[in-house]
């Protein structure tokens, strides 16, 4: 039996960290596709040299303005998995919404083991395993394997979504791509075993410029009460430090970041058994926090 895996992800300022995570996932998709939204680093450019090598990359931008500040990522993907789906013969497969900082811990036949014995009629969830930085993450260019451990324990469980292709058409992807719903049936539920490794932090140039403009983005959208907390709380505190952050702050950081949790690291756990060695080939140019705010402010004024 051949299933088709195909990726989608949206990206913005992901240099740091996109070539690492779409060379590591290869391995496991067909095709990856990605929505780049308004990146003010060199994201596209990597991207754009990974789909010259032969790796399965196919990039798109997001030209709306309106659709940029929005940033409307279910609507994005869902609209994205109904294109390629109508526009392709598939068969058999699945649409696996991903962010630039996922990566699935185990290789393509371990994922399609788990995918084939889920039951019919339902979709399927991999959790998150979260990912720290630890001596200044990726900050100073050393080995991503050896400057990040995971927590020991998910203080709040959070899930990614894999859609069946033949559901896709009807599906939609919800906020963060944690569920979907469908249209026409009722889908439910089923949790892989597939752990997948999240890295919302990396750097400290990364923390102090996706903090700034999402804690700006959040009070231009006139956000509710309480939404995108901790990156508000984050970015107070980095502001109180003068925009300055060392290794212990940036570890700290990241645990605020990842809603206040205090919990211990697994400090034996080796990323390089999880997933095939990834050798990187493109020096990214990371997003300093001054060029994201300039980026965010031509988007406001037009």
């Amino acid at each position: 039996m051949h299933e088709t895996l195909v990726c989608i992800s949206k990206v913005k300022n992901e240099a740091d960290f996109i070539e690492y995570s779409t060379r590591a996932n290869a391995s496991i998709f067909s095709e990856m596709h990605f929505i780049d939204d308004n990146s003010a680093d060199n994201t596209i450019e990597i991207l754009a040299q990974l789909a010259k090598e032969g790796l399965p990359v196919f990039i798109y931008s997001l030209q709306d303005r309106n659709e940029r500040l929005k940033n409307l990522q279910g609507g994005l993907l869902t609209a994205l998995m109904r294109h390629l789906v109508s526009a392709n013969n598939y068969g058999n497969g699945y649409i696996v919404p991903l962010d630039a900082d996922e990566i699935i811990l185990c290789g393509r036949e371990d994922m399609l083991a788990q995918l084939r014995i889920m039951p019919r009629n339902h979709y399927g969830l991999m959790q998150w395993m979260t990912f720290v930085p630890i001596n200044g993450g990726n900050s100073k260019g050393s080995c991503i394997e050896n400057s990040f451990k995971p927590l020991a324990k998910e203080q709040r469980a959070f899930h990614k979504v894999v859609i069946p292709i033949n559901h896709s058409r009807s599906s939609v992807i919800t906020k963060g791509s944690h569920s979907i719903f469908n249209e026409e049936i009722d889908l439910r539920p089923y949790i892989l075993d597939i752990d997948l490794g999240h890295f919302p932090v990396r750097s400290a140039n990364q923390l102090v410029s996706k903090c700034l403009i999402s804690a700006h983005k959040t009070r231009i959208r006139q956000a509710k009460d309480g939404e995108n907390y901790h990156l508000l709380r984050v970015a107070e505190r980095i502001r109180f430090q003068n925009y300055e952050v060392s290794d212990q702050e940036l570890y700290e950081l990241a645990l605020d970041y990842l809603g206040g949790r205090k919990g211990e690291i697994l400090q034996d756990y080796d990323l390089r058994k999880a997933i095939p060695g990834v050798s990187l080939a493109y020096i990214s140019r990371p997003i300093k926090p001054i060029c994201a705010l300039d980026a965010l402010l031509m988007d406001l004024i037009g």
